[in-house]
């Protein structure tokens, strides 16, 4: 071999591959790109130009964005014609912040959608003064909203205050920071390098993703499994199966109680948010969820399940409020049905008998936080939903207009879909339960 090809196979074999990075999309710089004066606000806000020639940032020129806001209600926002262009080939929205007083600004950077009514949204803390540029992960945006946002169906940003503060923005753009695109955590290793960065997990992954640092954990048995109960959850409710998520449901599962502290903790820095303590055996958020390994119940532990179905739900089924009796009733049913309770049929034929039971169940349906001790009774609306053949012709139905909606009002969902009053489908349900769970 000559000296040339051994020189070029070295060449060839270590240098590193250049990573095409998109250009930027500049959605505002205040003067020709979306100016000043077609920014809109409400409430008490006092906006201007100003004159950025003395900043001696090269990135920024001409006017920028002065605005007060003079109390924590009011707020900015953009025209609603800004996104002309996909966001899929950037990972992160960038602009450059000038703060003059001391102490911290606090607001929410929002992205919303067409309709205003969904959103992605992150807080933001500036603590720096003079001119510094922000740069916020996609992927780590928080969701909020009748019913999950996509970044398909966005049309305008918006600054909200937490306080009465002040600055000047200018330069916001979206960016391809990474080299690669990501608007969602969607692949084993970031779930790996983010949220378990000290141990080597191993994972699943096809339509949604199985990450688990215990090595305990049969992740291929257990995918499988989640596979088998999304086949038969898509015969009855096609909507929920998508060919293309935005987002993929995930699952991370940590070793123990301190683990889940330390991997939930990771999560909430990531997302500028707050997370519960170790007390839980599992925990769900947008597409995320998490649990530890359990000796007693090995790779199937029924909780992986039911804070899975949480994420399938938030991502397939567009249904964002984890806590309400849509949730977690069905998250509830389908991990009683796939891996069934011993004596559960006992309970709720217990609860049945409860005094007031049509009331408290209503009450239930109107509550965003359904509490454990109530579980068994949304547990049981999403039974009969599901399998009592006045209801379950139409439960594919019943998930589209939530969908669609964002409207989990039951009594509403009764009359539209089943042409039923709440009375009749409580009737329904004691008839169908007892003589379901009187045989078992």
């Amino acid at each position: 071999m000559t000296v040339l090809c051994r020189f070029l196979l070295v060449v060839l074999t270590f240098s590193p591959v250049a990573v095409a990075l998109e250009k930027p999309l500049l959605i505002s710089d205040f003067d020709q790109t979306v100016p000043a004066q077609k920014w809109m606000k409400s409430g008490n806000v006092i906006l201007k130009l100003s004159d950025t020639s003395q900043s001696q940032i090269k990135e920024i020129s001409g006017n920028a964005l002065n605005v007060t806001f003079e109390d924590k209600k009011s707020f900015i926002y953009s025209p609603s014609s800004l996104f002309n262009s996909e966001l899929k080939s950037y990972d992160h929205v960038t602009f450059w912040l000038h703060k003059q007083d001391e102490g911290d600004v606090v607001f929410e950077f929002q992205i919303m959608d067409k309709s205003n009514t969904s959103r992605f949204w992150r807080k933001v803390t500036v603590s720096h003064k003079g001119w510094k540029k922000i740069t916020l992960p996609l992927r780590w945006f928080r969701w909020a909203g009748k019913i999950s946002p996509s970044w398909n169906e966005i049309s305008r940003i918006a600054f909200f205050p937490r306080a009465k503060c002040s600055f000047v923005v200018d330069q916001i753009q979206f960016e391809d920071l990474d080299g690669k695109a990501g608007l969602f955590v969607n692949s084993a290793e970031d779930i790996s390098k983010n949220l378990l960065p000290d141990s080597d997990p191993k994972s699943y992954e096809k339509d949604f993703l199985i990450v688990s640092e215990n090595k305990k954990v049969d992740v291929q048995k257990l995918g499988e499994h989640f596979e088998k109960v999304l086949n038969e959850i898509y015969l009855k409710v096609p909507s929920l199966k998508r060919e293309k998520n935005e987002a993929k449901p995930y699952l991370v599962i940590v070793n123990d109680g301190e683990g889940f502290k330390k991997a939930l903790g990771k999560f909430g820095e990531l997302q500028v948010s707050q997370v519960p303590g170790t007390e839980l055996s599992g925990y769900s958020m947008m597409n995320s969820a998490f649990s530890s390994y359990s000796e007693k119940y090995g790779t199937m532990r029924p909780v992986y399940l039911h804070e899975f179905m949480h994420a399938v739900m938030a991502t397939q089924g567009r249904i964002l409020k984890s806590h309400n009796w849509v949730h977690e009733g069905f998250a509830n049913y389908i991990q009683m049905k796939y891996q069934p309770q011993k004596g559960l049929g006992k309970i709720i034929l217990q609860s049945m008998n409860r005094e007031g039971l049509n009331n408290h169940i209503l009450k239930l349906t109107e509550n965003d936080d359904i509490q454990f001790k109530d579980y068994v009774y949304v547990l049981m609306i999403a039974e009969t939903l599901w399998e009592c053949e006045k209801y379950s012709t139409k439960i594919g139905q019943f998930f589209e207009y939530v969908e669609n909606s964002g409207d989990t009002n039951f009594k509403e969902i009764l009359k539209k879909i089943y042409q039923k009053s709440f009375d009749e489908f409580m009737a329904d349900l004691k008839e169908f339960l007892a003589a379901k769970h009187s045989r078992n």
